[in-house]
């Protein structure tokens, strides 16, 4: 009677033992399909108001994604968890459940307790990745922030700059000057800033551009198209055909 009695307990703990395991690794093969936290696209410097549109728009639009991958695979191991809680608390209730028979049997016994160890064991396991998938969420989740932090602070820069009115505009003579203009009560206005333009003319222009922009009175002035040739090469020039500070088309 005991043994038949034995017997039947280990019985019904095997099927839920190996249900228990397939869900858990369902839940990795889930995991497993869910893309990676990762950031592809940082930030980079822009030369003009559409690429800073466009880099924008790429960083935010990366960050709407992340988020999504992020709640994904910590539903995956929010499911993971709640299915290693359930299987503690079966393997809790079946060892309570042991009737004095059952408990007079060793090997019943020692059946019971590592069903019970192996839970804790898949639970404090499910617990760890939990935590680690949390802070590898909230670490890339940061970094898609200030990635996209960075773009708003340069495309902010780029308005104070365009609106900076003692910049004036070039002319073919090109006898005018940019370090001071006159408003219209007939005072000067002196720049805010120094700017540069990377005109995309090639040759060391654009390191130019980055080396005076270490400076703190250095500050970005966009580019835009200025025009095309009859070989559809394209030219540009600073944003309004301005005369800046330091441009690699000799134009401005």
């Amino acid at each position: 009677m005991v043994t038949s009695r034995s017997a039947a307990a280990e019985s019904s703990a095997a099927p839920y033992l190996e249900d228990c395991g397939a869900a858990l690794d369902a839940c990795g093969q889930v995991l497993r399909g869910v893309p990676a936290m990762d950031v592809l696209v940082r930030y980079e410097r822009s030369w003009s108001i559409q690429d800073a549109l466009d880099q924008h728009a790429g960083l935010a639009e990366q960050r709407e994604v992340l988020a999504e991958i992020g709640r994904n695979r910590l539903k995956v191991r929010q499911t993971q968890l709640s299915f290693a809680e359930m299987e503690v608390e079966d393997a809790a209730d079946a060892a309570k459940r042991l009737t004095p028979l059952d408990a007079s049997n060793v090997k019943t016994v020692l059946s019971a307790a590592g069903r019970v160890r192996a839970a804790l064991r898949d639970l404090r396991l499910a617990e760890q990745l939990k935590t680690l998938e949390e802070n590898t969420v909230q670490k890339h989740m940061a970094l898609a922030e200030t990635e996209l932090e960075m773009s708003r602070i340069e495309m902010a820069s780029m308005k104070d700059v365009i609106d900076d009115r003692a910049l004036m505009v070039a002319t073919d003579d090109n006898n005018q000057t940019a370090a001071a203009a006159q408003n219209a009560a007939g005072t000067s206005q002196e720049q805010r800033f120094k700017y540069c333009t990377n005109c995309k003319v090639g040759g060391h222009g654009q390191r130019f551009c980055s080396y005076f922009l270490e400076r703190p009175t250095w500050r970005v002035y966009p580019s835009q198209k200025w025009f095309e040739d009859d070989k559809h090469n394209s030219y540009h020039c600073p944003l309004g055909k301005k005369l800046v500070d330091f441009a690699d088309e000799s134009h401005f």
